[in-house]
């Protein structure tokens, strides 16, 4: 029998993957047709939002597989990309210094 537990589990850091590879991907392209430099480009709200809900997701997923050890790493890593998404939001206080 199917465990959907561990599929679900499995679903949400390959979720997370998808998200910061296609974002990634998509990024590089406009920075190759010469939209922007890329140093700019990867420093757009967008980039930043996608790679950073992607990035969590991608450790939550992986937090749920883990030791509890390995657990307590990877939330702290989720919680260091959640953070760069919310830097991302349009409207965040918290932005990086140029």
């Amino acid at each position: 029998m199917i465990d959907w537990w561990f599929v679900g589990r499995n679903a949400i850091w390959i979720a997370g993957a998808a998200v910061v590879l296609s974002s990634w991907s998509y990024h590089h392209w406009l920075a190759a047709t010469g939209v922007a430099p890329r140093p700019d480009v990867f420093r757009r709200s967008a980039w930043l939002l996608a790679s950073g809900i992607g990035g969590a997701l991608f450790c939550i997923g992986l937090a749920t597989l883990s030791r509890w050890w390995e657990a307590i790493l990877w939330a702290a890593l989720a919680c260091a990309s959640a953070a760069r998404a919310w830097r991302g939001l349009p409207g965040a206080r918290w932005k990086r210094q140029r």
